[in-house]
């Protein structure tokens, strides 16, 4: 069988077959996929707990010549990232102190007592 048989066959082009028989060994390639191999492994290990800079501490203590933004870009390009807890914040205005009345409850109470005076004297109020 020649190869425009079997790439028909498959249903992949032809200019793939002969695109992937020329496509040369590259050492940045192979060091790749072995990071991609180490940093995958060693995050699942832990649990997705580990970001890039425990696991490059990790590589570079087993004797791996590895950068932290390496590290990064391989994570990116796994669309793997780490577990972050935010740590609680309060949120207070220290200006504000003290207790404040209800202005709405004093301005109705007002309204009523107004009312009731201008009852006593015998006018008719409409209240909308």
């Amino acid at each position: 069988m020649n190869a425009s048989h079997l790439c028909r066959i498959l249903n992949v082009p032809r200019s793939l077959y002969y695109y992937c028989i020329k496509e040369k060994y590259s050492v940045r390639n192979e060091r790749l996929l072995r990071f991609k191999v180490l940093i995958k492994a060693l995050y699942h290990q832990y649990n997705g707990i580990y970001g890039a800079p425990k696991i490059h501490a990790f590589l570079t203590q087993k004797g791996y010549n590895v950068s932290v933004k390496y590290v990064q870009k391989i994570m990116r390009l796994l669309g793997i990232t780490s577990v972050t807890i935010k740590k609680f914040k309060h949120y207070t205005n220290s200006k504000v102190k003290g207790v404040f009345k209800n202005m709405l409850k004093s301005m109705m109470l007002s309204i009523l007592k107004n009312a009731t005076i201008l009852m006593k004297f015998g006018k008719q109020i409409i209240l909308c």
